[in-house]
């Protein structure tokens, strides 16, 4: 149908030529009406084949501009998709590299990170050695001190005991002479109540003698004077004589007596005073000595108690910082293992991390290559859309220019 068109088409060009060479030459003979008829009605064939042919190829150059405009769109569209997607990769390549840059750096900071946690670690665990080490030591220290500073006070306690003993002592003995000064005292005492009853009695005796020999003086008197008057012999009168020498002999003796007595009152007296002096300078020494032994006793009980006391006070200071620093080596200790664990930890945390991130940049660099050669083979078959698109038009265009020649070649 298209070729009849086509033919029909050609047939009015021609029909125009013949009815314009028909208009120039001029009529000689009149034409038949069949004749007329079969031209009006080739020549209204004629024109309804080319109107149609006409109208044909009009519609198909509407339909070939439409075709080229439908062709143009979708060609825009193509390529504002391959270059909406081409803009896409571009900035997902862009985002991944930028990502990757980041996760680079990330892991850059990662493993500087990583590099001083371990330089803090090993710093902690200097620290953490040489505060166990510092700890031993004082606690060490410690020990020594408090077997030094138990030694020097249980010298201090013996020799306190032994103070607190020799005090004793010293009490006894100050007591046993006291006891021995009263027991002294006691037989001087006696001794001169004794020597003055002697006295006495020998006074009480010397004048009982006197007496009786006053009376047998009187008596010898009585005798010599009768026997004056009585005349008697010469041997009576040597006895007179004896009598008169013994009497005379008395008195005197009676004066030494009486001498000697007082001689040895007042020795006895001198030797009273003199024993009270000696007695009471003894005693006065004894309590000066008491007195200086319970200061000097008292002294040194303080001073070794203040001592003793100070001595404690220090051994349960360095007790208290033994303590004190055993709990600190401990807590230290303690701090350092958790700080081990939690650098430890977060040292693995790290690793991991760097592990996956380092799992992920490879990921991401096999997604970027996939990317990459999707991207190209979209690239190559949108080239290969372009050129097979030209073929295709080219294509259509000869054939149309064939079809086009054919009817032409038809047509004549």
């Amino acid at each position: 149908g298209t070729e009849l068109e086509f033919a029909g088409g050609a047939g009015g060009e021609r029909q125009v030529e013949m009815e314009e060479d028909w208009g120039k030459a001029p009529r000689q003979e009149p034409v038949p009406s069949d004749i007329l008829l079969a031209r009006e009605t080739l020549l209204t064939v004629i024109a309804r084949a080319a109107a149609r042919a006409d109208d044909r190829q009009e519609r198909q150059r509407q339909q070939e501009a439409e075709r080229k405009q439908q062709e143009e769109e979708a060609e825009q569209i193509r390529r504002k998709k391959s270059e909406h997607l081409a803009r896409e990769k571009a900035l997902a390549l862009a985002d991944d590299v930028q990502r990757q840059t980041a996760r680079s750096t990330e892991q850059k900071d990662a493993l500087t990170k990583a590099e001083e946690l371990t330089q803090q670690v090993s710093t902690r665990q200097a620290e953490h050695s040489a505060a166990v080490e510092r700890g031993d030591s004082l606690e060490a220290e410690g020990k020594e001190d408090a077997e030094n500073f138990s030694s020097e006070l249980e010298q201090l306690r013996a020799e306190l005991a032994a103070e607190q003993e020799g005090r004793a002592s010293d009490a006894s003995k100050a007591a046993a002479d006291a006891e021995e000064l009263n027991a002294t005292i006691k037989r001087l005492q006696e001794s001169a109540s004794t020597a003055a009853e002697t006295h006495t009695s020998e006074q009480k005796d010397a004048l009982t003698k006197i007496e009786e020999l006053t009376e047998q003086l009187s008596k010898w008197q009585a005798e010599h004077t009768a026997a004056v008057e009585r005349g008697d012999s010469l041997e009576a009168k040597e006895e007179v004589d004896n009598v008169t020498s013994q009497r005379e002999q008395l008195p005197a003796e009676f004066e030494a007596e009486q001498e000697g007595r007082a001689s040895d009152a007042s020795k006895a007296a001198a030797d009273a005073e003199e024993l009270n002096a000696t007695i009471k300078r003894y005693i006065k020494r004894l309590l000066e000595s008491a007195s200086s032994a319970a200061e000097t006793h008292s002294s040194v009980q303080k001073d070794a108690q203040t001592k003793i006391k100070e001595l404690t006070e220090q051994v349960s200071k360095w007790q208290a910082e033994h303590s004190a620093a055993v709990e600190r080596g401990d807590s230290l200790e303690a701090k350092g293992k958790e700080d081990a664990e939690n650098f430890s930890s977060e040292l693995e945390q790290l690793r991991a991390e760097f592990a996956a991130e380092q799992e992920g940049r490879a990921s991401d660099a096999s997604k970027a290559a996939a990317v990459a050669e999707e991207l190209n083979a979209t690239i190559h078959r949108l080239q290969t859309d372009l050129s097979d698109g030209d073929i295709a038009r080219e294509t259509l265009l000869k054939e149309a220019t064939d079809k086009a020649n054919n009817l032409s070649e038809q047509l004549d």
